[in-house]
């Protein structure tokens, strides 16, 4: 079972949301990436990886935070379809 909202000071949240968001976009990220971090008092707010692809499935962390906050696991799921880009590929 998840704990959400993380049970961390609002602070080190924000700090981790912008350092998540910064990393997303910097990556060309287009729909939905997850990014893990570690945090205690001493180290502060250590950043570990970005998932570009995270789990789906209705029990994984993206939906779980999607229906935090409101969003269906079908809603969720049409969202990123119809927000999908079609890209051409390499030669």
């Amino acid at each position: 079972m998840h704990i959400i909202p993380a049970n961390i000071p609002e602070d080190v949240a924000k700090i981790c949301l912008s350092y998540a968001e910064t990393i997303h976009n910097k990556l060309g990220c287009k729909t939905v990436s997850r990014s893990d971090f570690r945090y205690n008092p001493e180290d502060g707010v250590v950043f570990l990886e970005i998932n570009t692809h995270p789990g789906m499935t209705a029990l994984s962390l993206v939906p779980e935070q999607a229906k935090y906050i409101g969003i269906s696991y079908e809603d969720l799921c049409s969202s990123l379809v119809e927000e999908a880009q079609c890209r051409p590929l390499s030669k």
